[in-house]
């Protein structure tokens, strides 16, 4: 059962009347969501040791024994600060399940669904992710279940923390950039340079591009003949040569936008999926 509502909901005075209503997504914390996500945290701090680790992480002084569930400390807290807070409880529970860990996750998700906000339960349901276009996140999320699949976990852990940093609570398309890059080798270097000491994606790269004759994708030629790998090449190529803050040197290091980082992981969770799944291949 999907968490998301149905596009296609409508309040009922709207159906009577005909006309439809924009439910729009929030990337704040709208009001309706403001009571209900405090109530949902202060129901998590109940768990001594979960409660400890979180004042711990955020340096805040707990209050008085006894005192968590009426302490106003959840009540002042900003609407980023509140998801700040809910995105550590949901990392922090993973360490320290309780009975209830599970129901409270979904009850979490449902609520963000329900009220039109943004923000997810990611997959791994440690954190909160942005919220995507369902099919953009079935893509990347069949790229890392092929990367399973083909005994590459590594790629799939890759593309992953790859995910979680370009569209976290806090993203870091830098790191997310990196990510990318190693969730590639990972995937790749066992398929072209398997027997390479040190390999890097350049060499996968450089492989291709010299070797091309030798190597094939799934894609045939409309003459019959099989296909060539020279667009996965300029693919590679426009990821290699765009990890512009790889390197600090005679020319500086230019830092990676956030609209890069996006492009780097989801272009990074096509050739994962391609190499995994052995679309791209030496020729027989």
């Amino acid at each position: 059962m999907s968490n998301t509502p149905p596009e296609s909901w409508q309040p009922l005075s709207a159906r009577v009347a005909g006309r439809q209503v924009e439910l729009t997504w929030h990337d704040d914390v709208p009001a309706w969501l403001d009571a209900p996500l405090r109530k949902w945290l202060r129901a998590q701090l109940i768990d001594v040791r979960l409660r400890e680790r979180l004042f711990a992480r955020f340096q805040h002084v707990e209050p008085p024994a006894g005192r968590v569930l009426s302490s106003p400390s959840v009540g002042l807290l900003s609407t980023e600060d509140l998801l700040d807070w809910i995105d550590a409880v949901l990392h922090l529970a993973t360490l320290y399940k309780h009975s209830g860990h599970e129901r409270a996750v979904h009850d979490l998700d449902i609520l963000l669904s329900e009220g039109r906000s943004l923000w997810k339960v990611n997959d791994p349901r440690d954190g909160l992710t942005r919220r995507q276009d369902p099919t953009v996140t079935q893509a990347a999320r069949k790229a890392r279940d092929t990367a399973d699949s083909a005994q590459r976990p590594a790629a799939a852990d890759h593309l992953q923390k790859a995910w979680e940093c370009a569209y976290g609570l806090h993203p870091d398309p830098s790191k997310a950039y990196r990510e990318v890059i190693l969730a590639l080798e990972a995937a790749a270097i066992p398929v072209i340079v398997p027997n390479q000491a040190g390999a890097t994606l350049g060499h996968v790269l450089g492989q291709l591009d010299r070797q091309d004759h030798l190597y094939e994708v799934a894609i045939s030629h409309n003459s019959g003949t099989p296909g060539s790998v020279r667009a996965v090449v300029e693919l590679l190529r426009l990821l290699w040569e765009g990890h512009t803050d790889r390197h600090e040197g005679v020319t500086p290091s230019v830092p990676i936008s956030q609209e890069a980082g996006e492009m780097a992981v989801h272009l990074g969770a096509l050739l994962v999926q391609w190499f995994s799944a052995g679309s791209i291949r030496k020729r027989k």
